[in-house]
């Protein structure tokens, strides 16, 4: 997301299409609520959708066309904003899984919340 005044990065998101992963969303502290990240988001499910699709349509494949995309992503559980953002755009946790971390000779636990959300494909999208 680039800031129109200034034109500036405010915002970025890093979409893993083959295996439907979202590697990091981040915006600016200063611009945070104001709808970057739902809109970035938004982005993603819609790039997976069409990659997906110029994929199954290179593949001449009518049946994956019908097949949900599923778009997954990790969390940090004291990440707060981004679990609420997630869950408001439909993403669900079919898991937790823990990961610890060594920090100036203690060790941390830090919980991962796995969030997954079903996509349809462009010609299933309900209005």
């Amino acid at each position: 997301a680039v800031e129109e005044d200034t034109g500036l990065v405010v915002g970025t998101a890093d979409l893993n299409v083959p295996r439907g992963l979202v590697n990091n969303v981040y915006v600016q502290d200063r611009i945070r609520g104001l709808g970057i990240g739902t809109r970035l988001m938004q982005g993603v499910e819609q790039e997976l959708l069409v990659q997906r699709s110029n994929d199954t349509n290179d593949q001449n494949t009518q049946n994956q066309n019908q097949k949900p995309t599923t778009l997954r992503l990790t969390v940090e559980t004291t990440n707060t904003p981004a679990v609420a953002l997630y869950k408001r755009l439909g993403f669900q946790t079919p898991g937790v899984h823990a990961l610890t971390a060594a920090i100036s000779s203690a060790t941390r636990l830090t919980l991962l919340i796995e969030m997954t959300k079903q996509l349809s494909p462009p010609d299933q999208v309900q209005v």
